[in-house]
């Protein structure tokens, strides 16, 4: 019995792909990601959420958990979570991460970790 075709596999393997370098986003609230022409395609798997993918500079299309994509080398793209946020540039972001995971949270129901309530005391 001849395995199921794997379209994507064919696709790699025609490339001659011989590396790779994983890393992650988790975004939350208004952000917007600016990643500048890259040599490399770029595949990149959405798990959870939704967001906007535009590449250079084309009508975003939008994004829902389970949506998968890949970019040939030397294509600048955007994603975001809100087309009218203000674009960072998502190269400072990764360089500066602790981890390969880039985490940018600006939800606006979370209270920000410098304003603390009040303490109530004893009357």
């Amino acid at each position: 019995m001849t395995p199921p075709a794997d379209p994507l596999s064919d696709v790699l393997a025609s490339l001659h792909i011989r590396a790779g370098s994983l890393s992650g986003l988790e975004a939350r609230g208004s952000w917007a990601l600016r990643f500048q022409v890259h040599e490399h395609i770029k595949i990149a798997a959405l798990l959870d959420g939704s967001c906007w993918l535009s590449v250079d500079n084309a009508e975003p299309v939008r994004l829902e958990a389970g949506d998968c994509f890949l970019l040939a080398a030397r294509e600048s793209f955007t994603i975001s979570g809100d087309t009218r946020t203000p674009l960072r540039n998502a190269e400072e972001l990764y360089r500066a991460a602790d981890s390969r995971i880039v985490r940018l949270r600006t939800d606006r129901r979370r209270r920000p970790a410098d304003r603390r309530r009040p303490s109530r005391r004893p009357a």
